[in-house]
């Protein structure tokens, strides 16, 4: 018996799936939320998107969930996509950001996030690093800029983390999204991140 023989033996929930084996079954899941979906004007013809999804699932994540990005005009016409792929951790909720989508001198009126295939669920027993982020600063005057400190209290070196901030109003109301990618965090360190819009 194992998990890739086509039956449903051992402790298996379903065939080759749940019990010890690391592919879950569909009755394991909770279906992810996507909460909302935002763009957000960058320069003309140049646009962001964000979607912020919650993965409710506790103890199962995707290590690759297949997605686009539809903007569409108000007469519900497709005016730019962009297809990428992110993870899911266990419990996460998730800033997708998708940016400088080109869409010529068309006027964007929504975007979707849609996922294209399946999610391929699994079992996660490592858990997630435990940074911390605390918001230094934030000015509005004369352009805004947030900073961040980040700390990795991990005893290992962290790589290629990316980092995405969000300004919402008291409502709420998701007003700027922008992204960075910290190459390298030491162990037991802290780092300034700062984003400009």
């Amino acid at each position: 018996p194992s998990c890739t023989d086509g039956k449903k033996n051992q402790d298996e929930l379903g065939i080759d799936c749940g019990g010890d084996c690391s592919r879950v079954c569909p009755q394991e899941i909770k279906d992810l939320k996507v909460v909302w979906t935002r763009i957000f004007k960058v320069d003309d013809g140049r646009y962001d998107a964000a979607t912020l999804i919650e993965n409710p699932n506790r103890s199962h994540g995707v290590k690759e969930l297949k997605y686009n990005t539809r903007v569409l005009d108000a007469s519900n016409l497709l005016i730019s996509i962009r297809a990428d792929n992110i993870f899911l951790n266990p419990g996460e909720t998730y800033l997708v950001y998708d940016n400088r989508l080109t869409v010529g001198n068309r006027v964007p009126a929504r975007a979707n996030f849609i996922i294209d295939e399946a999610p391929v669920w699994q079992k996660v027993e490592r858990a997630t690093p435990p940074l911390k982020m605390v918001v230094k600063t934030f000015t509005n005057t004369p352009t805004p800029q947030l900073v961040v400190a980040v700390t990795n209290p991990a005893l290992q070196e962290l790589s290629n983390i990316t980092i995405t901030a969000l300004l919402s109003n008291k409502q709420q109301n998701a007003l700027a999204v922008s992204s960075t990618l910290v190459e390298t965090l030491p162990a037991e360190s802290t780092q300034e991140i700062f984003f400009t819009w």
